[in-house]
């Protein structure tokens, strides 16, 4: 009897020891992992301080197939600085994330800035971009291999090897080619800012503010001029959507889909789910705003070709039309013919062509826009610009080019650029036996195959406390929005970007100014006329469009449209925030990370009302 219950206790407690051993041996697998890639990135991290060459340190993980997903996924912003801390400020590191292996590229001009001046031949970013086709865009599976096949590069002459590689087959150098053509600079550049100046115009002069008929300071004024804006950023964000896209696509657009602006919105809020890859069915409203947006835009392209008449050659040439807008777009659905892209592939490219004019700069504009109205002496001296740009011919309309030269809206510009965008830079080797080797003396092999994506962030660069000049005695430190950043005043050897001019000025790192600038009081518009716009030095810290022969092509547009739709309001309206305290206390949505430029994290309520003096069209 003894022997069958010594048995049957043997048989109860067996499965609870293989489970306790199957743990341990766990627990042993994991921990031996840890210590051999920490063991592996020490010495690593040791040989290239040294200055040997050699490959980057790898972030120590537990977990083989998962390495360093997690805490990447997780807290994407927070994993870098983790990892800056560990390896230093201008250590590259590699991790594995989601199957793949990625080196981070530390901001400055020996990493990052080398890295963008690297020809094509040797790095490219077409990983990054079947990415985007696939996991933010959704072009179907079926389209992917049009992009993936073509290894002939951007330029007019194919790649060694290409040579004889079909025309029609040459998507990247066709888009290129059509962004040079229509989006670099002259005629079709200026249509696009004006269509987008008239909208936006027009879309301020709607009900509530266009209802307003009495001027402030006018006889008739009363408090019931104010109109109460709850939130700040969705007014502004709504009004210049539906400029921009007015500007890109046409009016017709919205005839077809009415609902465009809060679709695409939706759609922008899932990118962060989406470009993670997590499965559907964990996040069905994510894929599901993302395919309601390509169907708008299949459906405008389907209403567009059935209305436009491509024997009529001067509506072909024209810079811009109703049907399809500006004639970069006219020229992308030639392409789409041509490459033989689904209608579903292509509405979904020309989706991220519409996110690229307006996901980054409509939230830089924003930041720009607040920053500005909260300063009283900064709104009079913009202002001021503003209306030396005022058309001798019209002077009910804007010379943009003349107003895009102006050093404190140029300062402006790129400032909100700097404070908000956090964009994500990836690159590849573009051949497997051309190793990229980065840092000083080029001691870091970054990547010895194309398989190795190399990745950076314009946040860190952007935010490079180190690097930035933060004012005297330090008042604008790198997450202030300071208006002057980027300018040099011929009286202030402690302005400009960079923290060299404070050091310089000071004699002491950013204490108190000899010359005591400090002390002389805000700027004026006479100052700022003097001033000159610096950006030089910056390269490999400030890259919110990234760099090298994969520029975007929309940062034209995009200054103009910053700096244009901040005239426009400003000229015609007074803007007041109403609660103070949660227009200082607002930062960046981290939501967005890495995503570009970040909207507020908060509502932040204002009121507007027209002004005396305008200069509507």
């Amino acid at each position: 009897m003894e022997n069958l219950l010594s048995t049957c206790a043997q048989w109860i407690h067996a499965p609870q020891a293989a489970g306790v051993a199957l743990v341990l041996a766990t627990l042993g697998i994991l921990a031996t992992t840890y210590w051999t890639t920490h063991v592996q990135s020490v010495r690593d991290l040791s040989r290239g301080l040294d200055g040997e060459q050699t490959e980057p340190p790898h972030v120590p993980y537990a977990v083989p197939w998962l390495r360093n997903t997690l805490a990447f996924v997780w807290d994407t912003e927070g994993f870098v600085v983790k990892m800056q801390k560990r390896f230093g400020m201008t250590t590259p590191f590699r991790m594995g994330v989601a199957g793949e292996s990625y080196v981070y590229v530390p901001a400055g001009s020996e990493f990052m800035g080398a890295l963008m001046r690297k020809s094509i031949r040797d790095v490219n970013n077409k990983k990054a971009v079947m990415r985007a086709l696939r996991d933010q865009f959704g072009v179907p599976a079926g389209d992917l291999p049009i992009w993936a096949l073509d290894e002939s590069g951007f330029g007019a002459k194919p790649a060694p090897g290409f040579e004889d590689w079909p025309p029609e087959r040459r998507p990247y150098h066709s888009q290129h080619r059509d962004f040079q053509a229509f989006l670099a600079g002259g005629a079709a550049l200026d249509a696009m800012t004006a269509k987008f100046v008239e909208c936006y115009t027009r879309q301020l002069l709607l009900p509530p503010l266009g209802g307003q008929i009495r001027n402030n300071g006018g006889e008739n004024d009363s408090a019931t001029d104010w109109i109460e804006v709850p939130d700040l950023y969705a007014f502004w964000r709504r009004d210049m959507f539906r400029a921009a896209v007015h500007a890109l696509c046409g009016s017709h657009i919205f005839d077809v889909c009415p609902d465009f602006t809060d679709q695409f919105w939706a759609y922008d809020d899932a990118l962060s789910v989406l470009l993670k890859r997590v499965p559907p069915w964990l996040a069905p409203a994510r894929y599901a705003a993302r395919t309601k947006a390509v169907e708008s835009v299949r459906r405008w392209q389907a209403s567009a070709r059935a209305k436009f008449d491509w024997h009529d050659q001067a509506a072909v040439e024209a810079d811009w039309e109703p049907i399809y807008g500006a004639r970069i777009m006219r020229a992308r659905q030639v392409m789409w013919r041509q490459i033989g892209q689904s209608e579903t592939g292509s509405a979904a490219t020309d989706l991220g062509m519409i996110w690229a004019a307006n996901s980054n700069i409509i939230p830089a504009s924003f930041w720009a826009l607040l920053h500005v109205v909260l300063s009283p002496n900064v709104t009079a001296r913009v202002r001021a610009e503003v209306e030396a740009s005022i058309s001798a011919a019209d002077t009910k309309s804007l010379d943009i080019g003349l107003l895009c030269s102006k050093p404190l809206l140029n300062s402006v510009y790129l400032e909100a650029l700097r404070y908000s965008v956090a964009s994500t830079v990836g690159r590849n080797a573009a051949s497997p036996d051309r190793p990229v080797r980065l840092g000083p003396g080029g001691n870091w092999a970054m990547a010895t195959g194309t398989s190795t994506t190399l990745i950076a962030f314009s946040w860190f660069g952007g935010h490079d406390a180190t690097f930035w000049n933060a004012g005297p005695g330090g008042r604008y430190p790198v997450d202030a929005f300071w208006a002057e950043r980027f300018l040099a005043y011929p009286d202030d050897p402690s302005s400009g970007p960079l923290a060299a001019a404070t050091t310089a000025a000071t004699g002491n790192g950013g204490g108190e100014d000899k010359n005591d600038i400090k002390g002389r009081g805000e700027r004026t518009v006479e100052d700022d006329r003097t001033a000159t716009v610096v950006t030089a030095g910056t390269q490999g810290h400030w890259y919110p469009y990234g760099g090298g022969s994969t520029h975007c092509p929309g940062r034209f547009f995009a200054k103009q449209e910053l700096i244009a739709a901040l005239a426009v309001l400003l000229m015609n309206f007074d803007v007041e925030i109403t609660d103070v305290s949660a227009a200082t206390a607002a930062q960046c949505d981290r939501r967005y990370f890495p995503l570009g430029a970040m909207p507020p994290d908060r509502k932040i309520p204002a009121r507007i009302r027209r002004r005396a003096a305008t200069i509507l069209n």
